[in-house]
């Protein structure tokens, strides 16, 4: 019987060697053929997202655009004018608290109730305040009783005289006449002017035309 030496077969090991081999070269093939981005795709890219950033931004404003409020409806009485300037300061807060037409509506009826509310609980105080004026001149024991007649025509007397339309306007329009210390103080204008001209102007006019008719007898 022969002795037969068996060689080891190197086909396989050699075949996997060339497909690794293989391989390799085309991945590297791959990397070089890869072109780099060049600035002007970058560019590009970013110009792209900066459009539409931009259209997000136009989108945004154009709804906040829209956001208008119409005509609002007053009260009787009330006019456009007289609104104006409380609804040129309450829209903005309409356009931050996000509220609809009926809304910003309920909010500046409230606004307007509350402000005739207040305009005519201060025309009630005025009122009050003028009537105890009134009353507390009455109650002078100089001024008021028996003498307030005479007093007023004191108080008419002094603003004839030293005042003018004008200041007596002021005075009945606000009320002021009938303020007390303004009331002495006109009652003792009156007082000295009518001392410094006993009598009024009428006799002063007729004694000098007497004295003329003396110097100057008619013939």
């Amino acid at each position: 019987m022969s002795n037969v030496t068996e060689t080891p077969d190197d086909t396989g090991s050699d075949n996997a060697d060339a497909i690794e081999t293989s391989t390799a070269d085309q991945q590297s093939v791959d990397e070089t053929n890869v072109t780099p981005a060049t600035d002007d795709q970058l560019s590009g890219d970013e110009g792209d997202q900066s459009t539409d950033d931009s259209n997000d931004v136009t989108n945004t404003e154009t709804d906040t655009d829209n956001d208008e409020y119409s005509e609002f409806t007053l009260p009787e009485g009330v006019t456009q004018e007289d609104v104006d300037p409380l609804i040129q300061s309450l829209t903005p807060i309409f356009d931050e608290m996000g509220l609809s037409q009926e809304e910003a509506q309920q909010l500046l009826d409230f606004q307007l109730d509350q402000k005739q509310k207040d305009s005519q609980r201060q025309s009630d105080e005025w009122s009050a305040q003028k009537k105890q004026w009134d009353e507390t001149i009455k109650a002078d024991k100089d001024l008021g009783g028996a003498n307030f007649e005479k007093s007023k025509g004191l108080v008419d007397s002094a603003l004839n005289k030293l005042g003018s339309p004008e200041l007596r306007g002021i005075l009945n329009d606000s009320g002021l006449i009938q303020e007390p210390t303004v009331f002495r103080f006109l009652h003792k204008l009156g007082t000295l002017t009518q001392e410094d001209n006993p009598g009024g102007r009428t006799e002063v006019r007729t004694e000098k035309k007497d004295r003329v008719s003396a110097l100057y007898p008619k013939s």
